[in-house]
């Protein structure tokens, strides 16, 4: 069983206590707008954000959830649906992600 609010937490916390490729304020505006659409088209990201960045800020996220190596394909954070060209978030995931992220989120 996945403790969604540490993990979301634990997150959070990382991106802004480690340095990182990328800005922590622009990795978690995409988790933000991940979680409030929950289902996201990948051209609608990939249009105007590297895939570069959404791979690495989402590997970001994985680790503090569910540790080193891939999301589960069942039961994870997210799920990348190459049928529907989605990005598809757990709610579970989402819900303690913003609960987390309090009413400061930036999408």
């Amino acid at each position: 069983m996945v403790d969604w609010k540490s993990g979301a937490a634990n997150a959070i916390k990382n991106f802004h206590e480690r340095k990182r490729v990328y800005p922590a304020e622009f990795s978690l505006a995409l988790i933000d707008y991940l979680v409030k659409h929950e289902v996201v088209k990948f051209d609608e990201l990939h249009n105007f954000i590297t895939i570069d960045f959404i791979i690495t800020t989402l590997g970001h996220v994985t680790v503090p959830v569910h540790g080193p190596g891939s999301v589960p394909k069942v039961g994870g954070w997210y799920v990348r649906d190459e049928t529907a060209q989605t990005y598809r978030i757990n709610p579970e995931f989402a819900n303690a992600w913003s609960a987390a992220r309090g009413s400061n989120p930036a999408l």
